[in-house]
């Protein structure tokens, strides 16, 4: 991956799946959740995909994936939770 004065540092690199969700969140407190299959995919050359446009002032904090939940445990929202 290409670092450059325009891309900025390298937050982190992130393995997904088709089936994975891309969470991030910003110092300020916004929370962005997309799927990963939407991402475009890029060569080793690339310089990077930009997810969201932020403020300025604002910087991302954290970044991390979920991978989707079953159908069975998505109709209830809760899965198999310890009783």
């Amino acid at each position: 991956m290409k670092v450059t004065n325009k891309t900025g540092k390298v937050l982190t690199v992130l393995a997904v799946g088709d089936d994975t969700d891309v969470i991030l969140i910003t110092r300020e407190g916004k929370i962005f959740r997309t799927d990963a299959d939407s991402i475009r995919k890029t060569g080793r050359s690339a310089s990077g995909v930009k997810l969201v446009s932020m403020e300025p002032d604002d910087s991302v904090a954290a970044a991390c994936t979920v991978v989707e939940a079953e159908n069975e445990a998505a109709e209830n929202g809760q899965g198999d939770l310890p009783l």
